[in-house]
């Protein structure tokens, strides 16, 4: 069946939200086998739909019980043993990581992923011991662990990972400029904003170009079309092989972000159905690799993060499906289809961005594809660099300077406030504007009515 994982994300999602918001109760997993049985043996819309309600009920079964922030212990040390689930990042002379909780004294918090804040800088994937006081920011859980961890279960191969990963931010810091290219590519290449100075990281949120200053599926768009340009002249084949390489070790240096994860996970499976001349269905594709996320953290789907990415990557899917002109100049064909790209991704986001701050900055429509051509020739560097160890420093340099110029640019265009602020909208208005998008997009219509429908539907939802 086409799109089959449009319809099994779909009912995960809806069982995930039946455990948190109606029904908070366990089911028994032999339920969930009989209804996979019945999905094998049965015959198509019956067993279509036996597929469905396993993905359902599935929902159910992984999502841990909800939990209410208001009764956690504050100010009372707890012992905890979790896992570390992220690359940890400096945080004002400490370390800051993610950890999935697997046992603790408070059992709310079993199966929950916390922000942890200590002095210990654990590998990925690590499982540590750790005693401290717990705090909520945000609906959000931090454990602030000033006594030191008891114990720490190393993994080999992750530990040689995160020496390779420290071993190469060395080498940058030594051959960068200064601190604030050092902060840029750290940013851009490490997955670490860390290091990124309060009046910069202000000027990307006040523009609505942060998502510039994140690893995520534009940037790897532009690493694989980078290195498709470079080896696609001697074999297309290598070029894709090539990619999958590079992605797969990525993953690994830009620190296993999740946005990033997904995003090399569709890049990957674009390279082989390349190689083995399939043909791929994005948007199966699309919704698979959302469907293991939240497979793998049920809670993902409350991640902002996911959300952003996930909406901007379906709106750009939908926008290529209807961009079927070709102009003649070749520079100008992409400088427009470029435009009209990230128009109707900003159009995808928009909403939830209003839902969530109530504000909106127009730059980042204006703006994001002139900077992203920037970030070409800086992606370009930073790909030789990394096959380099940067080793050479007129290249590690060329890099910093292009970056330096488009964090510059940033903080300039933060200087013309073009920003809708204020303007809250309920869940209702977010519900039935994502329906009226989708009835534009099955609509038989040109590209230009389809933009030109979108752009009034955004209208509409901001003067109401």
């Amino acid at each position: 069946m086409d799109n089959l994982f449009v319809y099994l994300f779909i009912a995960l999602v809806l069982g995930i939200l039946t455990k948190i918001f109606i029904i908070p109760v366990s089911i028994p997993i032999i339920l969930i086998v009989v209804f996979v049985g019945l999905s094998i043996f049965l015959k198509e819309y019956i067993s279509l739909i036996s597929l469905l309600i396993t993905s359902f009920l599935l929902g159910i079964y992984i999502t841990p019980k909800p939990i209410d922030l208001k009764k956690l212990p504050k100010g009372k040390p707890v012992y905890l043993e979790c896992k570390v689930v992220s690359f940890f990042q400096n945080y004002y002379g400490k370390s800051k990581f993610n950890c999935k909780v697997l046992s603790s004294e408070l059992k709310d918090l079993e199966g929950k992923q916390i922000t942890v804040i200590s002095n210990l800088k654990p590998d990925f994937l690590s499982n540590i011991y750790a005693l401290g006081k717990i705090k909520t920011k945000y609906d959000k859980i931090y454990l602030k662990a000033d006594i030191p961890f008891i114990k720490e279960e190393k993994s080999k191969f992750i530990s040689l990972v995160n020496s390779f990963r420290n071993y190469l931010i060395d080498l940058f810091k030594k051959q960068t400029l200064n601190h604030q290219s050092f902060a840029i590519g750290n940013a851009l290449i490490f997955g670490d904003r860390s290091y990124i100075d309060k009046e910069t990281k202000n000027a990307y949120l006040q523009t609505g170009l942060i998502h510039l200053l994140a690893i995520s599926g534009f940037h790897i768009a532009i690493i694989f079309s980078v290195i498709f340009l470079l080896i696609s002249p001697i074999s297309k084949k290598l070029a894709y092989i090539t990619t999958i390489l590079f992605l797969s070790v990525f993953v690994f240096i830009s620190g296993f972000k999740i946005p990033v994860v997904r995003a090399s996970i569709g890049g990957i499976f674009f390279a082989i159905s390349k190689i083995k001349g399939y043909k791929l269905n994005f948007l199966n594709l699309l919704f698979f690799i959302a469907f293991i996320s939240i497979l793998v953290e049920p809670y993902t789907i409350f991640s902002l993060s996911f959300q952003l990415s996930f909406l901007a990557v379906l709106g750009i899917f939908l926008v290529w499906q209807k961009l079927r002109f070709n102009i003649k100049n070749k520079f100008l064909d992409f400088i427009l289809k470029s435009y009209i790209t990230s128009l109707v991704a900003s159009l995808f986001i928009l909403p939830v961005l209003l839902f969530n701050f109530g504000k909106f900055s127009l730059i980042s429509i204006l703006f994001t594809t002139p900077l992203i051509a920037i970030l070409y020739p800086y992606v370009f560097l930073e790909i030789l660099n990394l096959i380099t160890l940067f080793q050479i420093k007129f290249l590690v340099n060329v890099m910093d300077y292009v970056g330096v110029i488009f964090s510059n640019l940033v903080k300039w265009l933060s200087k013309f406030e073009i920003m809708i602020t204020n303007h809250y909208v309920s869940i209702l208005y977010l519900i039935l504007y994502y329906l009226a998008l989708i009835f534009i997009y099955l609509l038989p219509v040109k590209i230009t009515y389809f933009v030109l429908l979108n752009i009034l539907l955004f209208i509409f939802i901001i003067s109401i």
